[in-house]
């Protein structure tokens, strides 16, 4: 019976992960990936800037 508590717990947790902390994870990581591409963004105008003052 104790076996089978122990085991309904831990599925019990498992599910909780998925259903409630992933989320919050992958929106932490979206809004990480966001601010990366915005710097990235940054740097490919700076670079292009640079590119330009070269040519001329």
């Amino acid at each position: 019976m104790g076996e089978i508590l122990i085991i309904l717990l831990l599925i019990g947790y498992m599910l909780y992960r998925v259903v409630y902390q992933m989320p919050k994870l992958i929106k932490k990581n979206e809004e990480k990936i966001g601010k990366i591409e915005i710097r990235l963004k940054e740097i490919d105008m700076k670079l292009s800037e640079i590119i330009k003052k070269l040519d001329n």
